[in-house]
């Protein structure tokens, strides 16, 4: 295995560069932190393909900046999961088998993305989000793409500096692989 396009040599890089924008002395007072979860809907291959994907859940730990009131810049690592299921040959007892079987993997990419964060508000409750990153999905081998981002959000104030966090973004991967085009993770964190 390749150690620089490890998903594990990635993620702890990412988390290193977002542990030292978070730890400058200016970022303190304006940065904040996410930590979230959700469910992950994915692009099954082309039609042509038999194999197919299923839905899956995601993890995401954000750090970000606050550059202007209404402006924010966020790093994430995200983790997003999914089945890929193979069609099996099994041998069929007589002529025309009812239905397929498949064999399920369990799936995965992992993201470093930058993002900014544009509120529609002047309290910052509703946002949208845009970026780019890269990305490395294990299917079948380990595979970097570079991608970009989009969605919306809502960040509902909880207390006097937490926030209830529920988004929706699209992550588009190229080049087209093995793996899927896009993943639409759907998460519910919390903002500190």
């Amino acid at each position: 295995m390749n150690v620089i396009r490890s998903p594990r040599w990635i993620a702890a890089a990412g988390m290193a560069a977002m542990c030292l924008v978070a730890g400058a002395s200016p970022a303190r007072g304006q940065g904040f932190y996410e930590l979230g979860a959700g469910w992950n809907f994915v692009a099954s291959p082309p039609a042509s393909s038999p194999n197919k994907y299923t839905s899956g859940f995601e993890l995401r730990g954000s750090i970000g900046q606050v550059l202007a009131p209404r402006v924010r810049l966020r790093f994430d690592a995200d983790a997003m999961f999914f089945r890929l299921r193979e069609p099996t040959a099994v041998p069929c007892p007589s002529v025309g088998c009812p239905h397929p079987f498949y064999t399920d993997y369990t799936r995965g990419v992992v993201g470093l993305t930058a993002n900014g964060l544009f509120s529609l508000d002047p309290r910052g409750i509703v946002y949208v989000i845009g970026g780019a990153g890269v990305y490395d999905a294990n299917v079948y081998d380990n595979s970097l793409h570079v991608g970009a981002s989009a969605g919306a959000g809502l960040a509902i104030p909880i207390g006097p500096r937490y926030r209830a966090v529920v988004e929706a973004a699209w992550h588009g991967l190229a080049p087209a692989g093995a793996g899927p085009r896009w993943l639409a993770p759907v998460t519910v964190g919390l903002r500190f």
